[in-house]
């Protein structure tokens, strides 16, 4: 179950929004409204254009850039899974980090 939502964002970003590279300690979805932007994960490049959805894993190391011709809105979402049990649950060898088109 989802637990601990630290926040959720609805952004619009500029031609020259990015984020340096750092670590978020928990899950974060990434939903691509319009626009696009490239990330660097894990030493991977993945583009995000509309539609995809993209959920990185606690602890994971990454930055973005935002495509300068097409700037990116998106929402983002941080937040804690937990099984019922209260055991911390970690999803990140089920589900690819990139799901196209959704």
């Amino acid at each position: 179950m989802v637990t601990d939502v630290d926040y959720v964002i609805n952004r619009v970003s500029t031609k020259s929004w990015g984020m340096h590279a750092g670590v978020k300690p928990k899950y974060v979805m990434v939903i691509t409204l319009k626009g696009k932007c490239e990330y660097e994960t894990n030493g991977q490049m993945i583009k995000l254009v509309p539609g995809d959805v993209c959920i990185f894993p606690p602890n994971n190391i990454r930055k973005s850039k935002v495509d300068e011709i097409s700037p990116w809105h998106f929402i983002s979402v941080s937040f804690t899974l937990k099984y019922l049990d209260g055991s911390d649950c970690y999803i990140g060898d089920l589900l690819p980090m990139v799901t196209h088109n959704v």
